[in-house]
């Protein structure tokens, strides 16, 4: 991928709105040592533009290649010949995670591995006929289909892969690694590259994560603070919001690798389930691509995000957490053609043996 010059850029609140505001307060733990949880997620891109554009072209997420490690797994062009054509791909991971103490104070250890990872994608002729591609690395295809050794050195490659992270007591994450697969070669690149900052080289490495560190940090991105009561709101600011669909986001916003986000989140309503109390929290924002390829001008001017957390406040579970992106282009030719959206969600309970 293109390397960019990463800057940080400060965003103001918004304004505040008719529901109370919690002041800053802290959040509920989500990791304590001793643990082990299962995170899923699932990234989804819809693409009903109404005509084929040749600077932006759809691929199918296909496990030819066995690598484990990339979030384009390996890709094939779908060619959309009709004006009325229609695009569908998603990818979904599930990765077991142990949390154990940290040497390093006020920080716990998380530590992950694959365990499943299924995607398909599906698109619409110009006969209105259904295509689809898909695969499941939990289903083992037929003896003699063709590609059953390649499902074999697919599931070995994702045996190769780990990552391990330290989260600090306020929610963040302050160390993140990868190993196995890809990773090997790319962080020897990295860092043999005397151009790239530090910061580069470790947006580098989580943008190569296929959505594995976009995931985890998402799980606290959101996190309602201590005592939140219905009809409560606050306030996000993140600084590097990383895509999971790194190729389409970079290919749309014409070289940008992250966003800078501001939303709001609003407690609709805490409801009483034999699970404990399960709060309904509505996200509303947009977050702003930042820094197109040198050379090139904006394209989009931000993506309106909308989304929904729901989290138990007495077991502190991630139950579902959902996020959805839409473009705002600056071209009145890009909001004519251009209809897409990204949706995303996450999961983080108890891993269950």
């Amino acid at each position: 991928m293109k390397k960019n010059i990463l800057f940080f850029v400060a965003m103001l609140l918004p304004a505040c709105g008719c529901a109370q505001t919690v002041p800053s307060t802290p959040v509920p733990q989500l990791y304590h040592p001793g643990q082990d949880f299962l995170l899923v997620f699932h990234t989804q891109l819809l693409d009903k533009s109404i005509k084929k554009h040749p600077d932006f072209v759809a691929y199918i997420p296909i496990a030819e290649n066995k690598s484990a490690d990339s979030s384009t797994i390996e890709e094939r062009e779908v060619e959309r010949k009709d004006a009325n054509s229609h695009f569908r791909v998603w990818l979904e991971r599930e990765l077991p995670l142990q949390v154990v103490a940290s040497d390093k104070p006020g920080c716990v250890a998380v530590s992950m591995k694959y365990r499943r990872h299924r995607g398909s994608g599906a698109w619409w002729d110009e006969d209105g006929r259904t295509r689809e591609e898909s695969f499941d690395t939990a289903k083992k295809p037929p003896a003699d289909d063709d590609k059953q050794w390649e499902h074999e050195e697919y599931l070995e490659a994702m045996r190769t892969v780990s990552f391990s992270a330290l989260v600090n007591a306020a929610g963040k994450i302050v160390e993140f690694d990868a190993k196995g697969g890809n990773f090997y070669s790319l962080k020897k690149d990295n860092a043999e590259d005397n151009k790239m900052s530090e910061e580069q080289k470790q947006l580098s490495l989580r943008l190569q994560t296929g959505g594995v560190f976009n995931a985890m940090a998402d799980t606290m991105a959101y996190l309602p603070p201590i005592g939140i009561q219905q009809g409560q709101q606050w306030h996000v600011r993140r600084e590097k919001v990383l895509p999971y669909r790194t190729y389409e986001f970079y290919m749309l916003t014409d070289g940008c690798v992250f966003s800078t986000e501001q939303s709001t989140c609003l407690v609709k309503s805490i409801k009483q389930t034999p699970a404990g109390r399960v709060a309904t929290i509505e996200i509303t924002g947009r977050r702003v691509p930042y820094f197109p390829e040198f050379g090139m001008s904006n394209r989009v001017k931000r993506l309106d995000i909308s989304g929904r957390l729901l989290f138990n406040l007495d077991t502190v579970n991630i139950i579902d957490l959902r996020i959805e992106s839409i473009p705002r282009f600056l071209s009145a030719e890009d909001r004519r053609e251009f209809k897409i959206k990204f949706v995303d969600s996450v999961k983080l309970c108890p891993l269950e043996r």
